[in-house]
């Protein structure tokens, strides 16, 4: 028993079971006598460190006899994992099925599209929440296949590696170890003379040149003689693929991994394209042509090996080259089986790594490793549990420059990860076997604790550094601070507002300097809603109408014609202080921005009127004098259109930005619609369209042919409607494109689709089906969540209410709802300055009473919205005494500065 200089008190671990690693056991064995049996697992074992490194470990200590203050481990204890391939970034592409394409090249389009968008602030907040999602699974160190090094147009930042230091940092605040494999990328590819394509476009940010350029970047990390370039994090090199790296160009970065002892990694023969090229510009296969120029080697790992030729395994093994496979991605992208066991068989060090992030999950990458050579062979038993064991742990960390870790033994780097014996994917596994249950049965939600260099980092399988909701602050912001159709979190974080915009969001550790702080305490952090459809100019009420459905009466659009009764009758104050006590109303329940529409009054004067006083109170007011055909034109339903496309839209489309009409039967017709907006964008007026609300019908139709920024309610749709809707737009999920410059005052660019923008308050309010959100959003179809406020039928202001109906009865999920209640809403207005949280975006935020956006559904009725800013003010807040959730941990506080 041995036990390595440290200082500081010495912790203690009591695990149930443990398996001390290939070594570890070895160590083990000599003390204890026990079978020469690298799956071994030992019981009751009493482990110690110091500091970062383990001091003792002891087998066969009874529980009765364990020092006082040790922490007792059930289950079954492993040494930390390593994940020796990660690109951090693609696990913002999680998910996408279909939308990304049938092949590795078009989802590399989607990819491209990620990389182009990221700055180092979101990359590292991107990057923190991937890293810590790594730690839950039981992942203590990490291999960071790294290449957006610069700008989108390829300038360096001020300082060239930027997004690399904050990669490191990441890992360092989600409690990892990291290995950045920085990567030399220098074309896009060989023709078949061996002239290298120029880089274009995303890839503009990988390159630096030539591998001169790359070295001089790479000696502005400061790392010492082993690349070390702190505690807990080292450099090593990477050449991107034998495509993007010229020949001789290799050398030069050899050189550099020699000079400081790093790992070396490669992306290899990932793709059939790769092979062809290759062997077309320089007449062999990528392995040959690393060989010839010097890569391969002890300190090289070569990234999936997919499709090998018998030289190029023989190559690889003779060289003890290490491989790192990868096989969920390999699945997720049909990139191939490659072929571990001839690898393994002819001596290379086998490893794994989450590399695409479908999922993070290593033991799935071990169990996968097997299970697909089993569908290539037919055969079983390929490898072992304990294969797979010293894959994900002793050999990963080799890989990536961490020999001293991946046992549980003196000396090694004191990482542990206690595996969950009481769950029911081994509740009936052979403990005989511990280690293929673990493999070939348990999952990373099996995980419960991790300890990484001595300091724990998830208990109970929670994170301990990185806040699960607590405090988070949703951007709804691409990495460019567009809307980008995403849903994105971050914990424990800050932002900076100057004058009516957000000038910086990110980590609350990397805020910059602000005239004032204020600290929200752990309570969720959201933009404003932005409410994309309603109807507040109007004088009267319906609550008998509404008794009268509720009783079991059906519902008709014909009972509009009371409201507009009313309205007629109505003085202009009356309507203003009506629309005024609605606007405040939605600002204390969240809603910085909405639209208004006019539609009660029905005659040239009246409309005019409604339109000009909604006009005193939002800038996205809408021509809606194609509501209903009014009574007095019953009989002349083509005069009252003549009407609406002339002389109404002439005194209207000054107050306007929009121009609507509710085709729909017993309102207006398709041919009707159409003439109706193509008269209101001659007047320069955008269109949008109420749509299949009470049955099937055109609307939907009309609506994306007029090009509408939107086309409302949707409850009523066919397979040809979800497809015009899907197709329309230009971005997959729920809408990531980008297209014609907006009309917000940002400046930006954000999708031209037609937006569904869906209405439940209307379906609670007339008892009708709700809309399918989730059909449109597996289609594709961008999806808007408003209230559709009005007397009628959906009287109610509530954003939060609509959130939560859409939450139980649409089938969306809280960040889906979430997203179409903000930035969705933006898209059905064309803005791209609201609906988001990043740089540019005007300052709209709310604050909730609750750690987490899901309290909006998960607490219906309650009044969660605490205090409101609108363009950088505190425009409403309420009182804080009520029971909320408790107190906040104060690591997740999220601060909110103002400058």
């Amino acid at each position: 028993m041995t036990s390595t200089p440290a200082t500081g008190p010495a912790r203690r671990w009591h695990a149930e079971r443990a398996w001390l690693g290939a070594a570890g056991a070895r160590h083990a064995r000599q003390s204890w006598a026990v079978a020469d049996d690298p799956s071994w697992v030992a019981s009751d074992v009493l482990i110690e460190a110091v500091g970062e490194r383990f001091g003792a470990v002891v087998v066969g200590v009874p529980a009765s006899q364990v020092p006082a203050g040790t922490i007792r481990l059930p289950g079954l204890t492993l040494p930390g994992l390593a994940n020796a391939h990660s690109h951090a970034f693609h696990r913002a592409l999680r998910c996408l099925g279909p939308e990304a394409g049938d092949s590795f090249w078009s989802w590399r389009e989607e990819m491209y599209r990620v990389a182009a968008r990221l700055d180092p602030d979101t990359y590292y907040a991107l990057a923190r929440a991937t890293f810590a999602e790594m730690a839950l699974a039981g992942i203590t160190c990490v291999g960071e296949f790294h290449y957006i090094h610069h700008n989108p147009d390829g300038t360096p930042y001020a300082n060239p590696n930027e997004v690399g230091l904050r990669l490191i940092d990441a890992a360092e605040a989600a409690g990892l170890r990291i290995t950045l494999l920085d990567a030399c990328y220098l074309a896009a590819g060989f023709e078949a003379n061996g002239q290298a394509r120029p880089l274009t476009g995303a890839q503009l940010r990988f390159g630096d040149g030539d591998a001169a350029g790359w070295t001089a970047r790479m000696a502005g990390f400061s790392c010492d003689a082993h690349g070390m370039v702190g505690p807990h994090a080292r450099i090593g090199a990477a050449i991107h693929s034998a495509r993007a790296v010229p020949p001789d160009q290799m050398p030069e970065v050899m050189a550099w991994s020699h000079h400081h002892g790093a790992p070396v990694h490669v992306h290899l023969s990932e793709q059939p394209l790769e092979n062809a090229e290759t062997r077309a510009a320089f007449g062999q296969t990528p392995a040959e042509l690393l060989e010839d120029a010097g890569v391969l080697g002890p300190r090289s790992t070569m990234v999936h090996a997919t499709h090998l030729t018998e030289r190029d395994i023989e190559l690889l093994g003779g060289s003890r080259s290490a491989v790192c496979m990868c096989p969920l991605t390999e699945a997720d992208l049909a990139d191939g089986v490659g072929p571990a066991p001839a690898l393994a068989a002819a001596g290379c060090p086998l490893s794994l790594g989450t590399d695409g992030h479908s999922a993070i999950d290593i033991f799935q990458e071990g169990r996968w490793l097997e299970l697909s050579q089993r569908l290539v062979t037919r055969k079983r038993g390929h490898f072992r549990g304990a294969h797979l064991a010293i894959a994900a742990t002793a050999s990963g960390h080799t890989c990536l420059g961490w020999p001293d870790a991946g046992e549980i033994m003196p000396g090694a780097y004191a990482d542990l990860v206690t595996m969950s014996g009481d769950n029911p994917r081994v509740a009936d596994a052979r403990w005989g076997h511990p280690l293929s249950s673990v493999f070939f049965a348990a999952t990373a939600a099996d995980v419960r604790h991790v300890v990484a260099s001595g300091r724990d980092i998830v208990r109970d399988g929670q994170h301990l550094l990185v806040g699960d909701v607590a405090g988070e602050l949703v951007t709804n912001a691409s990495p460019d601070g567009q809307p980008s159709g995403r849903f994105a979190a971050v914990a424990a974080a800050a932002l900076v507002i100057e004058g009516d915009r957000i000038a910086w969001t990110g980590p609350a550790g990397h805020a910059p300097p602000a005239d004032a702080v204020i600290d929200v305490h752990g309570r969720a952090v959201l933009p404003g809603f932005v409410d994309s459809h309603a109807h507040l100019v109007f004088a009267g009420e319906r609550s008998a109408e509404f008794a009268a459905r509720m009783a079991g009466q059906q519902y008709a659009a014909g009972g509009i014609r009371s409201t507009v009764a009313a309205t007629r009758a109505a003085p202009d104050d009356q309507l203003r202080a009506r629309l005024a006590a609605f606007a405040s109303e939605m600002l204390r329940q969240g809603t910085t921005t909405f639209e208004c529409k006019s539609g009660y009054g029905l005659t040239v004067g009246d409309e005019a009127r409604s339109l000009a006083i909604a006009a005193e109170a939002t800038s996205e007011v809408t021509y809606l004098g194609a509501h209903v055909v009014p009574v007095e034109y019953a009989d002349d339903p083509a005069g009252y259109v003549q009407l609406v496309c002339g002389p109404m839209l002439e005194a209207c489309a000054p107050h306007a930005r929009w121009v609507d009409v509710f085709c729909e039967r017993g309102a207006f017709d398709g041919d009707q619609a159409r003439a109706i907006l193509a008269a209101g964008r001659a007047r320069g007026l955008r269109p949008r369209v109420h749509a299949n609300q009470l049955g099937p019908g055109p609307g939907v139709a009309v609506a994306v042919e007029a090009g509408a920024a939107s086309a409302d309610h949707c409850t009523f749709l066919s397979d040809a409607d979800i497809d015009a809707l899907a197709s329309s737009g230009t971005g997959p999920g729920t809408g990531t494109g980008s297209g014609t410059a907006a009309d917000g005052t940002a400046g930006g660019r954000i999708a031209e689709g037609t937006v569904a923008t869906l209405l439940p308050g209307a379906e609670f309010g007339t008892r009708q089906p709700y809309p399918d959100a989730r059909r449109l959003l597996d289609a594709g179809v961008t999806v808007a969540l408003a209230t559709d406020c009005n007397p009628g039928s959906s009287y109610t202001s509530s954003m939060p209410f609509c959130i939560a109906l859409a939450v139980r009865d649409m089938r969306m999920t809280t960040a889906e709802a979430l997203w179409s209640a903000t930035a969705g809403g933006a898209r059905a207005l064309r803005r791209a300055d609201v609906g988001y949280l990043a740089p540019g975006a005007r300052a709209d935020l709310i604050v909730l009473d609750a750690p987490s956006h899901a309290y909006l559904a998960y607490r219906p009725g309650v009044p969660l919205v605490s205090d409101v800013w609108q363009a950088g003010q505190l425009s409403a807040a309420q009182d804080r005494s009520g029971p909320g959730t408790g107190p906040a941990a104060p690591r997740t506080r999220p601060r909110t500065r103002r400058r």
